[in-house]
């Protein structure tokens, strides 16, 4: 009775999985999309602002500002991709422990129960994907931190260019 209740557990994990995927897909991204583009264009002012031989009230408010938003943006996205990265993890690891069971030796209500729950986790590929290829867990934070940094080193080396 009791490994029953699992696999219909299981069963409503991914139902209400899809639908906090559902509510928050939209904004996820979006999020994941802005930011990225607020920390680049802080980090370029932050670092343009050493870059000024002038440096004047207004220069060092706007140093404060930045330097204090840089990270509270970072840790936005860090704790988003974390939360999502968790999740598809621990909705994983249900999946595992459904495999992992000695589900072969016992009765054939309980197997039919339990392949039925199998074939579902196995067709639910459902997760929250930024592109086809890229999905929002920790590996795209670490990308988006290479990509800003590129960006930015970018923007600052033909800043440097304009100034020679």
């Amino acid at each position: 009775m009791l490994r029953s209740v699992y696999a219909v557990d299981h069963q409503s994990v991914l139902k209400k999985y899809d639908e906090f995927l559902s509510i928050f897909r939209p904004t996820l991204l979006l999020q994941v999309f802005v930011l990225s583009y607020t920390i680049i264009l802080f980090c370029f002012i932050f670092i343009s602002c050493f870059m000024e031989e002038d440096i004047t009230h207004y220069m060092v408010l706007t140093l404060v500002k930045s330097g204090f938003s840089i990270p509270f943006f970072t840790f936005q996205i860090y704790m988003s991709c974390f939360l999502f990265d968790t999740l598809e993890t621990k909705k994983d690891s249900i999946t595992v422990g459904l495999y992992s069971s000695n589900w072969t030796e016992m009765d054939i209500k309980f197997q039919k129960l339990i392949l039925l729950a199998m074939r579902m986790a196995n067709a639910h590929q459902n997760k929250l994907q930024f592109t086809r290829t890229r999905i929002i867990n920790m590996e795209i934070f670490y990308h988006t931190m290479r990509v800003c940094y590129t960006i930015v080193n970018m923007m600052l080396n033909c800043k440097k260019e304009k100034l020679v």
